[in-house]
């Protein structure tokens, strides 16, 4: 289909040109790439369509299909980690699109006194932060330089418990929101790795986010969706927990039993980028039992 887009160069001035391509996400991504920042995609026909689809896009489509994409996803793992529960497989969490990793390397900040040491984040998919958790729990409250990524920060690792918290407000308009989510996210060269990865993250939820809206949906739409993902995985991950307690309280009877559930558990939680449970005290001393040349 023959997209038709518009954009504005540095000196202001209003562009407009066309590209054959399958989706107004593929124009998007294509632009980009490019260093093009468009801030009107529209077929040819002066709709908003996505392809074959026509209208607009709702956030229950994307949600819908992000758990169809989930659903795929832990199909293929089951061959490999069962995750059964009462002859009953567990729910899995609903996705938001994957990330597409950027190709571009990192450009550092415009110097001025310490601003030399900063740079730009280039985004990553949402994952578990490797390293000190504990760095990440006392994380500093001026961590990131605004409200905005502050709040998007909490959604940086799957399954984690988020709080409640007031959504940011303060946005003129829809330019203002996505001219707030295209800017940057910085960090010091002498930040820690685990700060570092996390400002990653939220740069990439910085860019779904814009993706989302560009498409068509709302903010609100979208905290709605990061919600609904976070609860979802969040649960998942309570209820491998619970039941390795359940395992672990039945003694040593059940140890054997215990330990391979924590392997299957943790290999399924990793596949969906969830953090994975820490070994239980009560199997410590079975684990250092096990002769792992067999």
């Amino acid at each position: 289909m023959k997209y038709t887009y518009a954009y504005k160069t540095s000196d202001g001035v209003r562009h407009e040109a066309a590209m054959e391509a399958a989706s107004r996400e593929e124009v998007f991504e294509a632009l980009r790439a490019k260093g093009i920042r468009a801030i009107k995609v529209v077929a040819a026909d002066g709709s908003k369509a996505n392809g074959a689809e026509n209208g607009r896009r709702t956030a229950a489509r994307w949600i819908a299909a992000l758990v169809a994409a989930a659903l795929l996803v832990s199909a293929a793992f089951v061959a490999i980690a069962p995750w059964r529960r009462g002859g009953r497989d567990v729910a899995q969490p609903s996705r938001l699109p994957a990330q597409t990793p950027p190709t571009q390397p990192a450009q550092p900040a415009p110097a001025q006194g310490r601003d030399a040491l900063r740079r730009v984040a280039i985004p990553l998919p949402r994952q578990e932060i490797q390293g000190n958790r504990r760095r990440l729990e006392i994380a500093p409250t001026n961590l990131f330089e605004t409200a905005l990524e502050t709040y998007l920060s909490r959604y940086a690792e799957p399954g984690r418990e988020v709080e409640s918290a007031a959504r940011p407000q303060g946005f003129a308009d829809e330019k203002a929101l996505l001219a707030a989510l295209d800017a940057p996210v910085y960090f010091a060269d002498d930040e820690f790795t685990e700060f570092v990865d996390l400002k990653r993250i939220t740069a990439g939820i910085k860019r779904e986010m814009a993706d989302f809206i560009r498409g068509g949906d709302t903010a609100g739409e979208y905290y709605d969706a990061l919600d609904a993902r976070q609860r979802q995985e969040a649960g998942l991950r309570a209820k491998a927990e619970r039941r390795l307690g359940e395992l672990t309280a039945a003694g040593e009877k059940s140890q054997s039993k215990a330990y391979d559930y924590w392997l299957k558990a943790n290999a399924q939680l990793r596949s969906m980028g969830i953090y994975p449970l820490p070994l239980p005290d009560a199997l410590r001393d079975y684990a250092a039992t096990l002769d792992l040349d067999e």
